[in-house]
């Protein structure tokens, strides 16, 4: 079911024609309606309906339902992101105790990261000494 939605500002004034045609529906009797068209509400009808409020509550619910699987889908992505980011630093935080405070400064203020530019060096210099 799709529900539209209006704020009142947004729904022009309603012409004196249309309030008049709505007077005189109102003041109609009951007898004069035509209901051929409308199928006879059984009471398996009345069994199986809901309030329109229920409605509305069950669309809510599952506007909330979507809202939490689409914050799940962030969260996820966030602890992942996270993990990355603790793992890097993890890693960088090993080459400096490994090579010294000096040397990964030294390789981090030269742009790469730290690692691809230390194998970088250490592949020219194997093959300069082979």
């Amino acid at each position: 079911m799709s529900i539209v939605r209006f704020e009142r500002s947004q729904i022009p004034p309603m012409s004196e024609e249309r309030k008049a045609e709505l007077r005189a529906l109102a003041e109609r009797p009951d007898s004069e309606i035509d209901f051929s068209d409308i199928p006879e509400l059984t009471e398996d009808f009345w069994e199986n309906a809901k309030p329109l409020a229920e409605l509305h509550a069950m669309d809510r619910m599952e506007e909330l339902y979507q809202m939490r699987i689409l914050i799940e889908r962030q969260m996820v992505i966030i602890e992942d992101l996270s993990r990355k980011e603790k793992s890097y630093h993890q890693d960088e935080s090993h080459l400096r105790n490994l090579l010294g405070r000096e040397l990964v400064s030294w390789l981090l203020k030269h742009g790469k990261q730290c690692q691809t530019q230390l194998k970088e060096v250490l592949q020219k210099f194997a093959l300069q000494h082979s």
